[in-house]
């Protein structure tokens, strides 16, 4: 969403003709006041703006006869999951046999609140957890997790729930991605980070997201895991970052 300024030289040579002197000045006491706003910046009386975590839902695609969850655990603060995958995939890499997989991400602070203008960093780490003997790498090197920005992504909710987000409100950012067998470990680890935006509150729209996506090739074109972090916009209090409140929890 763009955003025009409420004023402009010609509106200010309208009024006050050729003084201009005056006008510049009446310029700054209003933008000090902030009676307005600029593209891209928060002004001094622009309220900065809270998120709150309303909940994490969990959409799985992944074809549950050769994937399978064997742990999970996921909140405000992060979460890990393992995934021990069939060695039939891909044409038979290693039938009968499995790779397991696990993804973890640790949010650098707790993503309870998000403010406006601010960031949501994560460490994320994927690795091959174990193997059957007839397997090697092949699944690991395939399997990926990142840190999705709702903006230029697709959504996992029904159309009734997209209209009720705001889908602009997390911005992509470093665009880390991490696979679970690389030979370098910075390819297995690294500091995944998106932005909040600052744009003013969309009417009707309260809710906003973000999501964990772990992509798996155990279906035609990839099978994706996404845990989604579900926001709800705060009517007050602080516009600090921080707080144990709004806990993630199981899908509805």
């Amino acid at each position: 969403m763009t955003f025009q300024s409420t004023t402009s030289k010609n509106y200010f040579g309208s009024i006050f003709g050729k003084r201009r002197t005056k006008g510049m000045i009446i310029c700054v006491i209003l933008l000090s006041l902030g009676v307005t706003s600029w593209p891209g910046r928060t002004v001094q009386g622009q309220s900065s703006g809270t998120w709150t975590l309303k909940q994490v839902r969990v959409f799985n695609n992944m074809p549950g006869a050769v994937a399978t969850i064997t742990r999970e655990q996921y909140d405000e603060n992060g979460g890990s999951v393992d995934i021990q995958i069939s060695g039939d995939i891909l044409g038979g890499t290693c039938p009968g046999g499995f790779e397991k997989v696990r993804f973890t991400w640790r949010f650098e602070r707790s993503v309870a609140q998000i403010v406006q203008g601010g960031a949501v960093s994560a460490n994320l780490a994927a690795g091959q957890v174990t193997k059957s003997q007839n397997c090697s790498t092949q699944i690991a090197t395939r399997s990926f997790l990142n840190l999705t920005p709702s903006a230029g992504g697709s959504s996992p909710f029904s159309e009734p729930e997209n209209r009720l987000i705001d889908g602009e409100r997390f911005q992509a950012g470093n665009r880390k991605r991490v696979r679970a067998a690389e030979a370098s470990a910075e390819e297995r680890n690294g500091i995944s980070s998106i932005s909040v935006n600052t744009h003013a509150p969309v009417s009707n729209r309260s809710n906003a997201f973000f999501s964990i996506d772990i992509g798996t090739p155990t279906r035609s074109g990839g099978g994706v895991l996404r845990y989604v972090y579900v926001y709800e916009k705060s009517s007050g209090g602080s516009a600090g970052g921080g707080g144990n409140n709004g806990g993630g929890g199981p899908p509805e």
